[in-house]
């Protein structure tokens, strides 16, 4: 209750310090540069562009985070980086067991071979 009472308290005097009529405030630092307008897409356009020039190396263990950036990947970038010794591609329709496996990667595909998703499991 004190706590409370006390950063009120504060609040309201701190409240009375600044005189909005005579206070100068400057936006030129939330500007961008002249010319420059930055929006949501071109924000996401310049995260994919980034993105899309990490290279992926992959990793002998199974770790979502690592092989989640292979969705909307040709399958055979799968030859070119390291992956889990436990791996299993499942080509669109396919069967497959429903056994939890840690350590395993699961590639998903499409019929043109884009990898739809990788997760372990």
């Amino acid at each position: 209750m004190r706590l409370a009472l006390t950063a009120a308290m504060t609040v309201l005097a701190l409240g009375g310090c600044v005189d909005p009529d005579t206070a100068e405030f400057s936006d030129t630092a939330l500007d961008p540069a002249p010319g420059l307008a930055v929006t949501e897409e071109t924000s996401s356009d310049m995260a994919e562009d980034m993105a899309a020039d990490v290279p992926l190396t992959g990793s002998k263990s199974c770790k979502d985070e690592v092989f989640a950036a292979l969705a909307g990947k040709p399958l055979s970038i799968i030859d070119t980086i390291e992956t889990p010794d436990n791996m299993r591609i499942l080509p669109p329709g396919s069967i497959s067991t429903s056994d939890y496996i840690p350590q395993r990667l699961n590639v998903e595909h499409d019929d043109q071979d884009v990898i739809t998703s990788a997760y372990c499991g």
